[in-house]
C-alpha cells in the first residue's frame, strides 16, 4: 500500500498519518479479526516515522477496540469503521489541560444548575427540554445532530435555572464545551456499543428529574453524567501528544 510518509518528530501530523495508514491497512488488506498485525518496528520503517509515534497510535486503536495487544504480539480485534480515526484525531489535537479545565468548569456550573432548574423551571423550560430529549431519541443514528442536541440540552438546563449569570458563563465557553463534548462522545462511542442509547437515557433521566421538581435527583444525575464524561476523557489522556 502506498502512503505518504511523515517526517520524524512524533508530531500530531505524523500520528494522524499512522492512524490513517493502519485503518486503510485493515480495511484494504486480507487482515481479519484474530490476525496478527505487523510489528511496530516494521510499521515505523514502512512509514519512516518514529517508533514512538507508531506506539501511540496503536495504543489509541487498542483503546477503541480495533486492535488487541497480547503477549504474543498485536492482533486485529475488529475491522475499523470509517469513522474510527476521527475520535482519535480529536484526542491528539486537544491539549489535556484544556479539556480538563472545561470538564471541571462544567461540573462546577452544571451540577448546581440542574438542581436550580428542578426548583425554578417554568413551563416553557420543560417544553424546550422535552423537545430536545425527544429529538435525541429520534436522531440516535445521526452523530452530528446528536452532538448538537447534547449541547442544546445542557444549555436549556442552564436556562431553566433562571440565573442570568450562569447563562452568561455557559455562553462564554460554549465553543470549548462543544469541542470537549465531541471528544468525549467520540471516545465513548469508539470504546463501547450502544453509546447513543445510553446517552439518551442519561439525558432523559435528568430531564425527568427537572420536570418533576426533584432537585436532589437532578443534581445527582447531572454529576453522574458529567463524571462519566470525565472518565472517558481521562481514558484518552495518555494518548495525547
Amino acid at each position: 500500500m502506498e502512503m505518504q510518509t511523515a517526517a520524524a518528530g512524533g508530531s500530531e501530523q505524523s500520528i494522524e498519518l499512522i492512524l490513517e495508514y493502519i485503518k486503510q491497512l485493515l480495511i484494504n488488506s486480507d487482515l481479519r479479526p484474530g490476525d496478527r498485525m505487523p510489528e511496530e518496528k516494521e510499521l515505523a520503517a514502512q512509514l519512516r516515522v518514529p517508533r514512538s509515534g507508531v506506539h501511540e497510535a496503536i495504543a489509541a486503536l487498542n483503546l477503541t477496540g480495533v486492535l488487541e495487544a497480547r503477549k504474543e504480539g498485536l492482533f486485529v480485534r475488529q475491522t475499523p469503521a470509517e469513522g474510527v480515526v476521527e475520535p482519535l484525531r480529536l484526542v491528539f489535537s486537544m491539549a489535556h489541560e484544556q479539556v480538563q479545565a472545561v470538564l471541571e468548569a462544567r461540573l462546577a456550573i452544571e451540577v448546581h444548575a440542574a438542581e436550580l432548574a428542578a426548583l425554578r423551571r417554568e413551563k416553557r423550560n420543560v417544553l424546550a427540554l422535552e423537545a430536545v430529549v425527544n429529538s435525541m431519541r429520534d436522531d440516535l443514528s445521526d452523530r452530528q445532530r446528536s452532538e448538537q442536541l447534547d449541547l442544546e440540552f445542557h444549555t436549556e438546563i442552564t436556562k431553566a435555572a433562571q440565573n442570568r449569570l450562569l447563562n452568561c458563563m455557559i455562553d462564554s465557553v460554549q465553543t470549548a464545551i462543544y469541542k470537549t463534548l465531541r471528544l468525549t462522545r467520540s471516545l465513548w462511542m469508539a470504546g463501547s456499543t450502544g453509546t447513543e442509547r445510553h446517552l439518551y437515557e442519561q439525558h432523559q433521566a435528568i430531564f425527568a428529574a427537572v420536570r418533576d421538581g426533584d432537585a436532589q435527583s437532578a443534581r445527582d444525575l447531572m454529576r453522574r453524567h458529567l463524571t462519566v464524561v470525565k472518565t472517558y476523557n481521562a481514558a484518552g489522556e495518555k494518548f495525547r501528544a
